[in-house]
């Protein structure tokens, strides 16, 4: 009987086409053994969490999705003035017989890195007030001003530092 714990390789992949195929096994297992854990890695981006919960949620499953986010670190710890980790999104979904499903997904950080960049790339500003523990300021726009005057993409800003204390 195949076990209902898998680990996948993602080759370097699409993460919303990887992901959708690692949560189709996942759903598919946790069916067949009442439960499955699916780790999925070596994948690019994958979109936003909550959508994958939803597929589960749509199956009747509940699900709990941790992701650990690889590459340049974007958060700085609680009081922290530099940036040491990623934002590392946490979800859970409830599905609820009749009513939408619970949902709770969140990053860690004070604004998900993905509404950074859609508010970078629409030249609106973010949440007022983000904290810049760099410079020890808050501002509005994402990067801060002086990098957006300096017309760097959002991923490359230094002062694009999210902090958990700062929840959301």
């Amino acid at each position: 009987m195949p076990a209902p714990v898998v680990t996948l390789d993602g080759n370097a992949g699409f993460g919303q086409v990887v992901a959708h195929e690692a949560m189709q096994l996942g759903i598919e297992k946790a069916k067949q053994h009442g439960m499955a854990a699916i780790a999925l890695r070596n994948a690019h981006h994958v979109g936003r969490i909550g959508y994958w919960a939803e597929q589960c949620a749509a199956a009747g499953l509940i699900s709990i999705h941790f992701v650990s986010v690889i590459g340049d670190p974007m958060v700085a710890p609680f009081r922290g003035k530099d940036s040491r980790f990623g934002t590392n999104p946490l979800c859970v979904v409830f599905p609820r017989e009749g009513h939408p499903p619970l949902l709770l997904d969140y990053a860690t950080s004070a604004i998900a890195f993905g509404k950074t960049r859609v508010a970078w790339h629409k030249g609106v500003p973010v949440r007022p007030r983000l904290p810049d523990r760099r410079r020890g300021v808050a501002h509005h726009r994402p990067g801060g001003d002086a990098n957006l005057a300096a017309g760097r993409p959002a991923h490359l800003r230094p002062a694009q530092r999210l902090c958990p204390g700062d929840a959301v």
